[in-house]
């Protein structure tokens, strides 16, 4: 026992032990204006909870209008989401930033995703459907 106790903590301390990269919790809020009867704009808004790296957050979904409507939240619809907050230096989505998704159908299906900079995580931080989904 005392072995494979000692070899379990050598590797942690010699970085062998791996790391396991956690996701952020954050609310997000939904907010669809209908412009016709097919179209409208979505606000995403950050409402609380950890703060996000930009490179880390996307807009994901189906009917989103145009592909300017999805990708890094930095990037989206041309203008990009609002970034008030900084991490390591880096731009960072907080409480109170916004994206403004404009001509989104009526039936999208939006998803709010973090995906960690280093390895292959990803979670889907918040979810919601349109009107007519």
């Amino acid at each position: 026992i005392t072995v494979i106790l000692a070899a379990v903590i050598a590797s942690f301390v010699l970085g062998l032990g791996g790391q396991t990269t956690v996701s952020p919790t954050a609310d997000f809020q939904f907010d669809y204006t209908g412009v016709n009867d097919s179209k409208g704009n979505l606000i995403v808004e950050h409402t609380g909870g950890d703060s996000i790296p930009e490179s880390e957050l996307f807009i994901r979904g189906n009917n989103m209008g145009n592909d300017d409507n999805t990708g890094n939240w930095a990037n989206v619809n041309s203008t990009g989401g609002s970034t008030s907050g900084t991490i390591e230096g880096e731009s960072a989505i907080v409480s109170g930033d916004r994206v403004n998704l404009s001509v989104v159908d009526s039936d999208y299906e939006a998803s709010v995703v973090w995906e960690a900079s280093e390895g292959d995580q990803s979670s889907t931080l918040a979810q919601d459907n349109g009107p007519d989904a």
